[in-house]
Order: structure tokens, then sequence, then C-alpha cells
């Protein structure tokens, strides 16, 4: 906790207790609808105070002011883009050969037949999940190691953040491609490959993460 007050400008640690505590206090924890109606009241105790001149012709809390996602709306959008997604591949299937797109009857047809006889899940989905796996184990370890290193340790995060700059707007592709190139088409380098890809992602992650912690914890 010592070595975080020169970060916050906290001068002792009874400071920096109070900076957490007032910051934890800050985070929402009730639900909506208590949050509203504590500000619909304070609303009309502002307006009974000063009027419009301080709340503007309003006399109660605008309607909307809090946001309340639809999910039913939500869902809808989505299910209908999903729709609309596989009406526009039946149909560019339509005009082009079934070798260089086949349309989604044929796919769901081949994928359900494999699940019948067990070769889906077994001989290709089982690799495939076993592939991602190892590379996301990978990628977690090794990330998490260096984002806690990096958030914790200035002179790491200053001479980590060009490496992960560079990660970070080099594409999957060219990853890949490299990974093959020098590693040959072996197993080792596919897992390596998808792991170097999400390495960055999991170290800025866990980085921001701990920074924010010196605060919150």
């Amino acid at each position: 906790m010592g070595a975080d007050r020169p970060l916050v400008g906290a001068h002792d640690a009874s400071a920096l207790k109070i900076y957490r505590d007032r910051y934890r206090q800050g985070i929402p924890s009730r639900s909506v609808d208590a949050e509203e109606n504590d500000a619909r009241i304070l609303y009309r105790v502002l307006f009974t105070l000063g009027g419009s001149a301080l709340v503007g012709q309003g006399t109660e809390l605008a309607p909307g002011t809090f946001y309340r996602p639809n999910f039913y709306k939500l869902t809808m959008v989505r299910l209908i883009s999903l729709i609309l997604l596989l009406a526009i591949w039946w149909l560019i299937s339509q005009f082009v050969e079934p070798q260089i797109l086949p349309g989604p009857e044929r796919v769901l047809g081949v994928i359900a037949a494999q699940m019948r006889s067990g070769d889906l899940l077994l001989s290709q989905l089982g690799v495939t999940l076993a592939r991602v796996l190892a590379a996301f184990t990978i990628a977690m370890a090794a990330g998490t190691a260096i984002g806690l290193l990096m958030g914790r340790v200035k002179l790491a995060d200053r001479l980590g953040d060009p490496w992960l700059i560079v990660l970070l707007n080099l594409p999957a592709l060219v990853i890949i491609v490299l990974a093959f190139i020098w590693g040959g088409l072996t197993e080792i380098a596919g897992v390596l490959a998808v792991a170097i890809n999400k390495l960055p992602n999991t170290v800025v992650t866990v980085r921001e993460g701990r920074t924010r912690a010196r605060f919150g914890s």
C-alpha cells in the first residue's frame, strides 16, 4: 500500500485509506429504480428551493433521464439481423458454384449429418477446441503475469508498452503466416500463433485492472 501513495497524492497511509474509501463509496451498488427514485426526490427539492431558475421549466424529473435498455427490442433486432444474414447468404449462393459458396441449407445439412455420426464432435470439433484451449491457456498465463508486472512496476510498463502497441496493431493473419513460416505447418506453430495474437489483449486488461485496483482495494 505504501508504494501506491505517491501515485494518488496521499501523504500517509491514513490519507490513502480515506481516498480509497471515498472512491469505493462512489461505485454504484443499487438498482436503477432506487437511483431514479432518489433523483426524482432531489429534483423536487431543488425545484422547491430554486424554481425554474435552478432546474428549468420541468416540475418533475424528465422521463428517460435514467437509461433502461429494452431487452426485447434488442433481442428482436439481433434476431432480424441474423435472419437477414442467412437470407443474403442463401441469395448469393444461388448465383455461384456450391464449391465456392455452399448455401446455408447445405452447410447445416453436413453439420447435422456429422453430429449424428459423431465425427464432428470427436474428430474435428474436439481437436479444434483442444487447440483453442491450449492457446488461450498460454495467453492467459503469460498475459496475466506480464500484465501484473506492468501494472505494478513502472519500468516494466515503459519497456513493455511499445511491444504492446506493435502487437495490438499487428493483424492476426500476419502473425499466423509468420508462425507457419518460422515454425512450419505444425500444431505448435498454430497454437502459438493464436496465443501470441491474444496475449496483448490479456496484458492490457490485467495491467489496467491492476492499476485501478490501487484505488479500489
